[in-house]
C-alpha cells in the first residue's frame, strides 16, 4: 500500500510538471512575417520627403543573442571587409604595386562615431592567401574605399544581420529577385541588440528610398527576409503575401 501511495505520488508530480513546462525556444532563430507598408512621401516643394519601406516581423531565439552591438561587433565574425595584405602588412590597393609575398586576408572593422566612420584591422585573425593575387578592376564586391585607399579584397557576407529581397512574381508560385545595384545601399542592415535577456520579440525594420516606387510600377511583388544571430544561426526566411505597390501604400500629407 505504501509503494502504491509512492507511485500515484509520482504520477501526480509529473502530470503537474507537465502542466508547467517551460516555454521551449529554438537556437536558430525563428521568425513571422507581420507585415510590410509603404510610405508615399509628398514630392512636392522645395524640401522633397523620403518615401519609406517599412517591414515588421516578430522573433523567437533561444540563445538570446539576436542582435548587433555597434560599439562591440564590429570585429571578426561581424567585420565589415576582408583585406589583403602582404608579408609585410601593406594593404594592396587597386593602383598599388612592390608587394612583398606571401598575402594575406586580414579582417577589417568599421566604427561609426560622431566624428565620422573609424576602421580597424585585425591581424590575429589573418588566413594565409598564397603568393599570386589578381586584383579585377574596381567593383563593390572587391573593393573598399577608406579616406584615399580603395583597398583590395572582399565584403564580408555577415557584416549584415538583416536581409531583405524584393521578388517578382513571373508565373504560379516562381519568383525572381529584384536587381540592386551592388554600389547602392540596398535594404539589408544591421538589427541592433533588441535585449540582453530577449528570447522573442517584434522588430520594424524601416529602410528610405526614393526610387522604389517607379521601380515596382504595376508588377506583382513579395519581400523576403531572414536574419542571423550573432552566432551566424541563419533563420528560415519567411514571406510576405504578393502584392502590388499601391496595395501596401500610405500616403502622408504634404
Amino acid at each position: 500500500m505504501r509503494h502504491a501511495a509512492k507511485l500515484l505520488s509520482l504520477v501526480i508530480l509529473l502530470a503537474l510538471s507537465g502542466c508547467f513546462e517551460k516555454e521551449v525556444f529554438s537556437e536558430v532563430p525563428l521568425l513571422s512575417f507581420d507585415d510590410v507598408v509603404f510610405i508615399d512621401a509628398p514630392n512636392d516643394g522645395p524640401n522633397r520627403a523620403v518615401d519609406t519601406l517599412i517591414v515588421t516581423f516578430s522573433f523567437e531565439d533561444e540563445g538570446g543573442d539576436f542582435g548587433l552591438d555597434p560599439s562591440l561587433d564590429v570585429g571578426p565574425p561581424h567585420h565589415i571587409f576582408d583585406g589583403v595584405f602582404d608579408s609585410l602588412e601593406n594593404v594592396v590597393t587597386i593602383n598599388g604595386s612592390g608587394y612583398t609575398p606571401p598575402f594575406y586576408s586580414i579582417p577589417i572593422g568599421l566604427f561609426n562615431t560622431n566624428e565620422g566612420a573609424q576602421y580597424f584591422y585585425f591581424p590575429d585573425s589573418a588566413e594565409l592567401i598564397g603568393n599570386t593575387i589578381s586584383p579585377p578592376p574596381y567593383n563593390c564586391d572587391e573593393y573598399l574605399v577608406i579616406e584615399n585607399d580603395t583597398i583590395y579584397g572582399k565584403q564580408n557576407p555577415f557584416y549584415n544581420n538583416f536581409f531583405v529581397i524584393i521578388e517578382r512574381k513571373i508565373g504560379e508560385d516562381e519568383y525572381e529577385p529584384l536587381l540592386v545595384d551592388p554600389c547602392a545601399p540596398g535594404f539589408n542592415g544591421r538589427i541592433p541588440v533588441f535585449d540582453p535577456e530577449g528570447k522573442e520579440g517584434q522588430i520594424v525594420w524601416k529602410q528610405t528610398t526614393n526610387t522604389l516606387r517607379l521601380t515596382l510600377g504595376d508588377d506583382i511583388w513579395r519581400v523576403r527576409i531572414y536574419v542571423y544571430d550573432r552566432s551566424l544561426n541563419k533563420s528560415n526566411e519567411v514571406f510576405s503575401q504578393d502584392f502590388i505597390i499601391t496595395d501596401i501604400t500610405q500616403k502622408i500629407a504634404g
